[in-house]
């Protein structure tokens, strides 16, 4: 038996079948392609992605690095191991760093010995008053202070005894009623100043007379002194800050004041003449007589 059928409805039929079987071939390579693009870009592209933008993040000096770690599967997870321990370790040294900084900071503006301000800490806040006078007041007031017969003092009780007596003085002066802004700092040797802000000359001259009696009031033996004890002698200046004006200017006013008082017998205080204190009061300055800011 013959079956007879026309050719060209066989062809039409089984290129029907395979167009069929070449599409959902090209279906089946796309949804695999798509799939493992898929899988790619969420197992390898995005945690690379994540890792680029951490180092960015890190580079940048920001330390608080985070990954999800569900996007980090096989050798790509001990990648992120290793980077956030990286990071860690990269956070805490700029941690100690800082702490570091900070302390070198503070030793830089610190004399080591009786632990107040500096003479480069002195400078440095001068200065600033200097430039920005409208932030600290319409007057500066400077207190130069020098410890009496100090040369006499070491060579009759020794270098030890001279320092605890720079330390003593030290902390006298940084524990009288002081503001905030006032600076106690040391000059050099046994010298050392007070800076007040926004403080006139008056206030200046009951700050000298208080730390005056309270250097009296330490009592500390002096047998090469006149006085028996340990004493000081202090120079007054005050002015108005000026932008421009050098640091140095104020200081040394208040230094010639100071040389004034040794001149004069030491023990007491003297004050610089452009400083527009009054006769009366200056001479109230000389015995110490004590009085309010």
């Amino acid at each position: 038996m013959v079956v007879a059928a026309p050719i060209d409805a066989i062809t039409v039929e089984a290129n029907r079948r395979l167009w069929g079987s070449v599409t959902v071939a090209l279906a089946s390579l796309l949804a695999g392609l798509g799939l493992a693009f898929l899988v790619v870009r969420r197992l390898i592209l995005q945690p690379l992605g994540s890792l680029t933008k951490a180092a960015h993040v890190l580079k940048s000096g920001a330390s608080d690095i985070s990954l999800s770690s569900h996007w980090f599967i096989g050798e790509l997870a001990d990648l992120q191991r290793s980077f956030l321990e990286m990071a860690r370790v990269i956070a805490e040294r700029e941690r100690r760093l800082r702490i570091r900084n900070a302390e070198l900071t503070d030793l830089s503006l610190q004399d080591p010995l009786t632990e107040v301000a500096n003479r480069r800490a002195l400078d440095e806040y001068v200065t600033s008053i200097m430039n920005f006078p409208k932030e600290f007041g319409e007057h500066i007031s400077v207190i130069f202070l020098d410890i009496d017969h100090f040369k006499a003092y070491n060579d009759t009780h020794g270098h030890q005894a001279g320092d605890a007596v720079l330390r003593s003085v030290a902390y006298t002066m940084k524990h009288l009623p002081l503001r905030e802004a006032d600076l106690v700092a040391r000059y050099g040797g046994e010298e050392f100043v007070i800076v007040l802000p926004g403080t006139p000359v008056t206030g200046a001259m009951a700050v000298a007379e208080r730390a005056l009696a309270a250097i009296r009031k330490l009592a500390i033996p002096h047998l090469a002194s006149p006085k028996g004890i340990v004493t000081a002698s202090l120079g007054v200046a005050s002015g108005r800050p000026a932008a421009g004006t050098h640091p140095h200017e104020l200081i040394a006013k208040a230094d010639a004041a100071l040389y004034r008082a040794k001149a004069n017998g030491r023990d007491q205080i003297q004050v610089d003449d452009s400083s527009g204190v009054e006769a009366e009061a200056q001479e109230r300055m000389v015995s110490g007589s004590g009085g309010g800011r």
